[in-house]
Formats: structure tokens, sequence, C-alpha cells
């Protein structure tokens, strides 16, 4: 059955699943059978991820070596007797080297599997001679807070956390501010949001040349809050971390993300729920089009504090093009209430009455965390949701 299809290149990653001696048995027959229908289209052998605790149990570890050895030998066989077109994987790193890239020592976790998928990118993409134009899936957030409003971490710390966990792009979401500007915050506000050691772990991390503090009159010591514009010159790296600029806007019955805003937008207020949701993206389209630029704005949280809007009344509501179907904070709602629809049953109602009554397109949905507490606890803390796209570079255009 694999002959049969016309592939671009042959993966052959099924170590996992099978004894050494049936890669013995089974490698060369399947490569020759491939080969005899494809002459020229590239095979590549993979070896087996590593058990991430292979270095402590010995069988496990021995399981990786003989596969391994029985894949390898399968290959210089096949080297040896001029098999063309063959290329080999190693496993060893494949899910990374601090063991955080498994759920129990063998499966995957999501940044394991990003990070296998970009080991093989990087071989596929000269196999196949870059047929794709270097489209990749990336991950990130857009529903993120600091200490510019009611967050309780600096925003380059937050970054920091967020590109070191695999993510790509971040978007900074504080309500009703851009980070714009100079901040000042008493060191006191900041611990009494659970941040007593944030401002240690923020010199460690950063160093005390960048980090700045003063001591106000009255004798309080406070800390610099760093604009956008210096936390992206420290966290971004070209085609690898993106920050882009947002702002919830946090109106009385409803919260907007504005993704890659360029100015503050001010609640525009309404009579209803859905007067208000629709005043805001009003406002939204308004500066996207006077600035020249995409601006994606999405209803954050519709559940929130077991109000808000109805799926009847967001069907009708044709220009709000997204949602949050999950956050997760406590007291979002996403599971729903006996008064409330759950966020994937209000999604269904919604995007069917769109396709069936408004004949509008159907209402796209996206995962946050609405990160707000990077010092323990899991109310708000970062890395419970996100979104994947696929794009061939990291820019905010692409990305929206």
């Amino acid at each position: 059955l694999l002959a049969e299809i016309d592939a671009a290149v042959f993966v052959i990653d099924c170590l996992p699943n099978l004894t050494h001696d049936e890669v013995t048995e089974r490698t060369e027959p399947l490569v020759r059978t491939l080969r005899k229908q494809h002459p020229d289209t590239p095979i590549l052998l993979v070896e087996d991820r590593s058990y991430s605790d292979s270095y402590l149990i010995e069988s496990k570890r021995q399981r990786n070596q003989q596969s391994r050895h029985a894949l390898r030998a399968a290959f210089d066989s096949l080297q040896k007797d001029g098999v063309r077109h063959v290329y080999y994987l190693p496993g060893d790193w494949l899910l990374g080297f601090d063991s955080e890239g498994t759920v129990d020592s063998s499966h995957p976790t999501d940044l394991g599997f990003w990070r296998q998928a970009n080991a093989m990118e990087s071989i596929l993409r000269q196999l196949v001679g870059d047929a794709a134009h270097h489209v990749r899936w990336l991950k990130g957030n857009l529903h993120t807070h600091s200490l510019w409003s009611d967050g309780n971490d600096f925003p380059e710390m937050i970054a920091d956390w967020y590109r070191q966990h695999g993510y790509q792009f971040l978007a900074l979401s504080d309500h009703n501010v851009l980070s714009q500007g100079t901040r000042w915050m008493k060191l006191t506000d900041i611990e009494n949001r659970n941040g007593k050691n944030a401002l240690r772990k923020y010199v460690a991390r950063f160093g005390p040349d960048w980090v700045e503090t003063r001591t106000s009159q009255d004798g309080v010591m406070e800390v610099r809050l760093k604009p956008l514009s210096e936390v992206r010159s420290l966290v971004e790296v070209a085609g690898e971390f993106l920050m882009i600029p947002s702002e919830e806007i946090t109106d009385k019955g409803a919260h907007i993300n504005a993704t890659n805003i360029g100015e503050v937008i001010e609640p525009q207020g309404g009579e209803t729920v859905r007067e208000m949701i629709r005043n805001n993206l009003r406002a939204v389209d308004a500066q996207a089009k006077a600035l020249g630029r995409l601006i994606i704005p999405h209803l954050n949280h519709p559940n929130l504090g077991d109000k808000g809007i109805s799926a009847e009344e967001l069907a009708a509501l044709v220009e709000d093009e997204f949602f949050e179907v999950f956050n997760g904070v406590e007291g979002d709602g996403d599971l729903g209430s006996p008064r409330r629809h759950s966020l994937e049953t209000l999604w269904d109602i919604t995007s069917t009455l769109r396709l069936s009554q408004f004949r509008a397109r159907p209402l796209f949905a996206l995962a946050t965390d609405d990160s707000h507490h990077y010092h323990g606890g899991k109310k708000a803390s970062p890395g419970r949701g996100w979104i994947m796209l696929r794009a061939n570079r990291l820019t905010p255009e692409t990305v929206l």
C-alpha cells in the first residue's frame, strides 16, 4: 500500500512499535519495495526517540540501542548494495535533552512533538528541494498580562518564559493600555501581587545593568517597567521569536483583544453587551483602516462571571470572526454553568446559526492562557492554552 502512494518523500518512523528483530527482518524489504516502485523518491529512516529515563532504566536503554543498531545495520547494507537516495536521522535528541519532551518517558508532549518536527523539518526540507517554501508550524499566545496592568511579572521575564517553552510569538495584551512610555512601579505593589521574589528573579535573569530601580522622594523603592520597544530589543530573534503589540479592550460587559494594535483604544461602551462588542469591534476596524495595518480582534471569555453574550446574539454579531473557546482561568466559565452553555456548545450553536440563518461564515475559535500569575499557582498560570499555525515567515502580518 505504501508503494502505491505518490509521495515527495517516504519517512520510515516505526521503531517505537517494533522489536529489534522485527526491525532487522522488515527494514530492507520495505525500502527495496519502495525503491522498485519509486526509483528517485527520497527515503528517510528515523531512529526511535530516546526514553527520557533511559539513563536510569537499563532495559529501556538497551531497547533504544538494539533497535537503533538493527536500523543502522539495515541502512549500511542498503548503502553497500548501492540503493540510492536513502537517508538516516539519529534519534538521540529528537525530543530534546531536558526530559521535558515526554508525558511518561516515551509518548511526546506538545513540546516533544514540536522538537521532533523541527528535527525532521531540517532534513526533509533538503530532501524535497525546499518545495514547502519554508512553511512551518508556529506556536503562540495572544492573551497575556504583565505588571503593566494586573499581571505579576515583568514583560521581559514573561516573554523569556514563553520563548524558553517553545513559543514563537507572543502578544502582551494588558487591560486598556499599551506598554509605552515611562512607568515606575513600587516594589511593595509588585510584592503584593504574589511577586515577593519577582525582583530577585528579574535581576538574576537579566542582570543589574538591565534592571532599573530608584528610591522615590518619600523613600519608597521603585522598579521601572520596560516598554515593549525595549523588551523586543532584548528578547526578539528574527525568525525565532516575535512580540506583537496588543491590548485587551476591557469594557464593563465584554473584553475584546486587539492584536497588532498601533494605538490604545478606549472602551467604547454600549447599552447592552452586544452593543459594547459591536462598538469596540468598530473601533478596532477604524484604527486598522486609519493606520493601514492588519489588526485582528477576538472576543475574550464570553462566559466571564457567568454573564455575557448568548449564542443567539453572538451569531447575529457576524462582524465578530474570532472568540476564545478556551482560556482556562477560574471564573471564566469555559465549561458553562446551569445558566450558561459551555463555550464548545456556544461555538456550535453560533456557527450553526450563522451558516443556516445569516448566510455568514462560521465563528472561528482560538485558545489562550490569559496568564496573570508567574510565581506559582494554577489559577492563571502560563502555558495552559495556545494556538498553532502554519506560516512561511515570522511577522505580525503572516501570523495574523
